[in-house]
Order: structure tokens, then sequence, then C-alpha cells
């Protein structure tokens, strides 16, 4: 994870799979998705899609270590084709004690 101030984070992926195959999925190699933290999923998925991108599923809940009350995530294609994952995580992230690190997540606005 690459944290820049209290703003924007990059989180960094190593993804191996065998074969690689056209079009890029979650598991190839390369930029695959942007991932975008909202405070709120529902006009996130409005405005996104009002602005000519696809939602590709429901919203539905995020998975491990992530499924926290409140959670939820839906991607979506953008006009040029890009994949962009709209995410919701207002009550954090648990992680087990064996963990070696922990997500970055903005801290709540007051």
């Amino acid at each position: 994870m690459i944290v820049i101030g209290t703003g924007l984070g990059i989180e960094l992926f190593e993804i191996k799979a065998e074969p690689q195959r056209q079009p890029v999925g979650l598991s190839d190699y390369g930029i695959n998705h942007l991932s975008i933290f909202v405070s709120e999923i529902d006009p996130a998925l409005e405005q996104a899609v009002k602005a000519g991108a696809t939602a590709l599923s429901e919203i539905h809940g995020n998975s491990r270590y992530e499924d926290t009350p409140g959670n939820a995530s839906v991607y979506v294609t953008a006009p040029w084709g890009g994949l962009i994952e709209l995410q919701c995580i207002p009550n954090g992230y648990y992680y087990p004690t064996s963990s070696e690190t922990k997500v970055w997540i903005p801290p709540k606005k007051e």
C-alpha cells in the first residue's frame, strides 16, 4: 500500500495466474482496475452511471477483511472500457492478529 498524505492511497497486487488471457481480468498481468473508496455507495453508483459507466452487477457486500457492517462494493466499466470498483467500508477492515500489515483507509470526516 502506498499512502499519499491523508488522501490518495495506491494498493498494488502481484497476482500470478496461468494462462493469461484477453480481455484483461482481475487475475491478469498489468493494471486491471481502479478502486475508488466512497462514503455512500448508492449515490456514487448513480453518479457513475449518469457519467456513462455501466454497472456490471448489483451492489454487493465485500469479501474477507472488508465485510464489516455497512460495507458495499460494485464494479463498473467506464465509457473508455476501464474497470472501476466503487467500494464503501464505513466501519473499516479487520485483520487476524498474525497480519503483518493493515490497509490504510481515509479517516472519517466529522
